[in-house]
C-alpha cells in the first residue's frame, strides 16, 4: 500500500508542475510489481485481470459518450 502512496503523490507532483519523468516511472514500477505481487499471492490470472480491465475500461467508455 506504501507504494501506491508514493505513486500518488508522484502524479501529484507531475499535476503541480514538477517534472520528474523518472521519478514517476519508477513509482510507476514499484505499484506495477505490487499489483503482479498481489496477483500471485490471490492467484489471480493474467486472463482474469483482463478482463476486469475490460470490465472497467468499457464502464469509463459509456460514461463519456
Amino acid at each position: 500500500m506504501e507504494e501506491f502512496a508514493e505513486l500518488q503523490q508522484q502524479v501529484s507532483k507531475q499535476i503541480w508542475g514538477y517534472d520528474d519523468r523518472i521519478g514517476l516511472l519508477e513509482e510507476m514500477a514499484d505499484a506495477y510489481i505490487g499489483l503482479e505481487f498481489l496477483k500471485s499471492i490471490f492467484n489471480i490470472s493474467e486472463e482474469d485481470m483482463q478482463k476486469a480491465v475490460d470490465v472497467k475500461l468499457e464502464r469509463e467508455r459509456r460514461k463519456q459518450k
